[in-house]
């Protein structure tokens, strides 16, 4: 047994993936816990992992600083992005799945076209390593949480910083938006959530 650092369910929630401190990704069944597929063979150890919305694709990232692509059927790699100038800790897909976001260690962020795994906008504002990031339903807005205990929204498109919002008192390990898009939960190592209204 590993360290999990990384666990998504697949859109239509037949699937769980997790990513691990033994340098795999596991694939189970989203009702029975049954481990169905084991991924091996990376880099080092599993820091992000993300389903693709066609529950098929399996986006990772590693200690050597890349995003991998997979087919979860088959456990074949797909392509490999562009390597960050530091590990990734986060990723997350949009809704329609065309584009794929990534948070590192060194504060950036990058926005990828998930089919010819090319960056499309890149940008900083954190002092800290990113933790957590997540899309607004209508894919417009990015938040993130940092280390640096606070948790900044992002225009998706432009990379534009709209708004820092500050209440924790030790590093924001995670965020999420609500299903309305209209408000935010972190939470953080000061043993606190905090849901954030419209800004």
């Amino acid at each position: 047994k590993a360290t999990i650092y990384a666990a998504a369910y697949s859109s239509d929630g037949r699937f769980v993936i997790s990513g691990s401190e033994d340098q795999t990704i596991r694939i189970w069944d989203g009702e029975t816990s049954k481990e169905l597929r084991a991924l091996a063979g990376f880099a080092g150890e599993v820091y992000a992992a993300a389903y693709h919305p066609d529950n098929r694709r399996i986006a990772s990232s590693t200690a050597n600083e890349a995003i991998h692509i997979w087919d979860g059927a088959t456990g074949r790699e797909l392509r490999a992005f562009p390597a960050h100038k530091n590990v990734v800790n986060c990723l997350v897909y949009n809704a329609d799945g065309s584009r794929l976001v990534s948070g590192d260690r060194s504060g950036a962020i990058t926005v990828w076209n998930s089919e010819q795994a090319q960056m499309t906008l890149s940008f900083t504002g954190h002092e800290l390593s990113v933790f957590s990031l997540s899309l607004s339903p209508d894919g417009a807005y990015i938040a993130s949480a940092s280390a640096d205990k606070s948790v900044r929204i992002w225009d998706s498109r432009s990379g534009a910083e709209l708004a820092v919002l500050t209440g924790h008192s030790a590093e924001v390990t995670t965020v999420a938006y609500a299903p309305d898009g209209q408000r935010l939960v972190s939470g953080s190592f000061d043993k606190t959530l905090i849901i954030w209204g419209p800004q």
